[in-house]
């Protein structure tokens, strides 16, 4: 993550001129900032160093896949995590080289996000209905090992 002051030297602009692009590639969801200590940072990775340090179109489309469901944050994390679709890979490594498989995890990890509970949602709402109740911890055993994270927390 590069503040852009940063960005203006490695793109061989003006710090204004580089200012002014973010702000018009923020307002078009072509990037993102995370803001630390008062201080706007963004992400160089998204940028393609062969295009003047302009944004990797895929960070458009990334970005939109994730809408309001992931704070910037988030997308900043799940760009520099291991991908388990992406083969163990971090999507911001994959940019450059294969970005319709990096959108392609992105809209996997969305389905995940939206879609992995809805069984268990469902059956607890049915149980609630019939006066069955289970025991959180137990609930939460049977999504973990459902999912393959057993024994975390």
């Amino acid at each position: 993550m590069r503040q852009a002051r940063e960005l203006a030297l490695f793109a061989s602009i003006g710090e204004e001129e580089m200012r002014r692009e973010l702000k018009q590639w923020m307002a078009e969801g072509r990037i993102f900032l995370v803001e630390h200590e008062g201080a706007e940072y963004f992400p160089l990775y998204a940028l393609d160093a062969g295009a003047r340090y302009r944004p990797y179109p895929a960070v458009k489309e990334i970005i939109s896949i994730f809408g309001e469901n992931l704070s910037v944050w988030g997308i900043a994390s799940w760009f520099s995590g291991l991908n388990s679709f992406l083969d163990d890979q971090r999507p911001l490594d994959l940019l450059d080289k294969d970005p319709d498989w990096v959108v392609e995890a992105a809209r996997d990890a969305m389905d995940d996000m939206t879609h992995v509970d809805e069984e268990a949602v469902r059956q607890s709402l049915d149980d609630v209905a019939h006066g069955r109740t289970r025991p959180a911890n137990e609930v939460f055993s049977e999504i973990r090992r459902k999912h393959g994270i057993e024994g975390t927390r």
